[in-house]
């Protein structure tokens, strides 16, 4: 029995050796690495120019407010302007009335708004106390004085009311 040669059995060609498949895989290599570095590049562009419009946001965050601000200060001195030839003390405390009137608005246009609680019951997240007093009218831990007005910007405070709370007599103390 003659053993019959095998002939080893050859893939089917494709028309590529092993250095033609390699030219492709290297150029895609590179493109990709080229694209990789573009948008890294991109991407390192777009965190500074986010980085400038943020410091120039806060930077400029208050100008409209400083607009509006603008004609109260031009309104205290023409006040003062005007006081100086007159010295007349009604007319400049009008004045100063209407600027105030003035300044109020151009704070609440931007939600500002005065926390003034006369009367009210004392809210530690609104008012702080500067100290009690007794009051006949007011019952106790309700607002007696209001020391100094608070303001709050929409729903939070920027500065507590300081206010005089009404203490408990000793009277209502007993009965407590």
């Amino acid at each position: 029995m003659k053993e019959q040669e095998q002939e080893p059995v050859a893939a089917p060609e494709t028309g590529e050796t092993d250095s033609e498949e390699s030219i492709p895989d290297e150029v895609q290599t590179a493109e990709l690495q080229d694209r990789l570095l573009r948008v890294s590049a991109e991407f390192e562009n777009y965190k500074k120019r986010r980085q400038r419009e943020t410091h120039d946001l806060l930077r400029f965050a208050h100008e409209s407010l400083i607009r509006d601000l603008l004609p109260v200060v031009d309104s205290f001195e023409r006040a003062i302007s005007s006081s100086e030839g007159t010295r007349d003390f009604d007319a400049f405390h009008d004045g100063i009335l209407l600027i105030l009137q003035q300044m109020h608005e151009v704070l609440g246009n931007v939600g500002v708004e005065r926390i003034a609680p006369d009367g009210e019951l004392f809210d530690p997240n609104w008012h702080e106390a500067v100290g009690v007093c007794q009051h006949d009218e007011i019952e106790p831990d309700h607002v007696a004085t209001v020391v100094e007005p608070g303001y709050r910007l929409h729903d939070r405070v920027i500065r507590p009311a300081r206010v005089m709370v009404v203490s408990q007599t000793p009277e209502d103390e007993e009965s407590a």
